[in-house]
């Protein structure tokens, strides 16, 4: 019978342990925020991108627009894709050229790049306009 108690003790200790353990995982602890939302402010911002041209794209496997950002450092290998956070209606046209402002924040691989170097970021938009 003491041998029960003591198990039940253990027992009753581990789950207690365990629920304890359970509720400080709710605490933001990633450093890239990746645990937000994208859009949110709390998400790790990459860089700021000021007057970069693009062009309007939309990909059925995500189902979201994005914006191919051109740069001269762009190549095959390596090149930036932005699903933009607030990509106003007029301008979800695919093929349109624009002209972007704002905040790149990392993407947390959600979702996946299909090729190497291929860089998918969410943008925070400040400004757009059509070239």
């Amino acid at each position: 019978m003491k041998l029960l108690k003591k198990w039940n003790l253990v027992i009753l200790f581990l789950l207690l342990t365990h629920l304890i353990s359970c509720q400080n995982k709710n605490v933001a602890t990633s450093e890239d925020g990746c645990e937000y939302d994208p859009c949110s402010e709390n998400r790790k911002s990459v860089r700021t991108v000021l007057d970069e041209k693009g062009t309007i794209g939309y990909d059925s496997e995500w189902k979201k627009y994005f914006i191919s950002i051109e740069s001269s450092s762009q190549s095959v290998d390596n090149f930036v894709q932005a699903i933009p956070c607030n990509l106003p209606e007029e301008l979800q046209k695919v093929g349109a050229k624009v002209v972007v402002s704002g905040t790149l924040k990392v993407s947390c691989n959600d979702p996946k790049p299909y090729i190497g170097g291929q860089q998918i970021y969410y943008i925070q938009l400040n400004q757009i306009k059509l070239q």
